[in-house]
């Protein structure tokens, strides 16, 4: 035993995001590029709820249009009036890596 605990197969992973391209006639990577972003854009509104939760109800972020807007212009790096930066002061880290580079080794 060597104490390490390897929860996904890579090469299973990539052979289902192979499978999963062909059938939404989409090549690898724009398939992963697109995975990767819907990944990242549910994590952020999850830390988010976490982050305001102390504040606020957290389910405002779906329901309220302000704060729907808003998070739009955070996921999406601004637009041409105005950007809004969000800067968490608590890492979000699993198990001693960071989630999102585990995410990118599944898909790439």
């Amino acid at each position: 035993m060597t104490g390490e605990f390897d929860r996904w197969s890579i090469e299973s992973a990539q052979d289902f995001v192979k499978m999963l391209a062909m059938l939404t006639k989409m090549a690898v990577p724009e398939l992963s590029e697109h995975l990767l972003g819907m990944v990242v854009e549910r994590l952020t509104i999850e830390i988010l709820k976490r982050q305001i939760s102390e504040e606020t109800d957290p389910k405002s972020l779906a329901t309220d249009p302000v704060c729907r807007a808003l998070l739009r212009n955070i996921l999406r790096g601004g637009n041409d009036q105005y950007a809004v930066r969000v800067e968490l002061k608590r890492p979000v880290i699993h198990r001693g890596r960071c989630l999102l580079s585990t995410l990118i080794l599944i898909l790439a």
